[in-house]
């Protein structure tokens, strides 16, 4: 083989080696081309969400009032046996309510930190539930007797292990 082409070929794969390799090298420190910084950091969480439930946070940095640029953002929860996160892009993460409770989500990015507090919370429920499926009642004779049980349910209806506190009461028969 020709010592020449051979010479062409060792380049042309160096410089595709080369070229490869810098693809996933960071050439910055994230900030926007220009050098600005952003002056505040807008993240989107809800106010409350249910028990197993699942939502996506964003966050979006700003300058002068103007959305800027994609960095990466660093997500917490004050207490993740509450609500959970894992991160989901650059600048999203999942949020995972865990049990009924109250947290502070943190956002931060290039030295700017933003939080937003979130609810979880769980649906109450009579069991059986058969009971209020029927509209005018549950049929029941005098001296009858029907145990019921208050039960606190996550988002797919399934009882959670928290026993709410509640007073019950009925109204006089019609």
């Amino acid at each position: 083989m020709n010592p020449s082409r051979v010479d062409c070929r060792r380049l042309i794969a160096a410089v595709i080696c080369f070229i490869l390799a810098c693809q996933n090298s960071p050439t910055d420190s994230g900030g926007p081309p220009d050098g600005t910084e952003a002056d505040s950091l807008r993240i989107t969480v809800p106010s409350t969400l249910l028990v197993n439930d699942v939502a996506l946070l964003t966050a979006k940095l700003w300058k002068d009032g103007q959305h800027t640029f994609e960095s990466p953002v660093n997500w917490s929860s004050s207490d993740p046996s509450i609500a959970s996160l894992t991160p989901s892009g650059t600048s999203s993460a999942v949020v995972t309510g865990g049990r009924r409770g109250t947290v502070t989500i943190s956002a931060s990015s290039g030295g700017i930190v933003t939080e937003a507090t979130l609810r979880i919370t769980a649906e109450l429920s009579i069991q059986p539930d058969y009971v209020l499926a029927t509209p005018e009642g549950w049929p029941m004779a005098v001296g009858d007797q029907l145990q019921l049980e208050a039960v606190y349910v996550d988002v797919d209806g399934e009882p959670i292990a928290e026993i709410p506190s509640l007073t019950w009461s009925s109204t006089p028969a019609a």
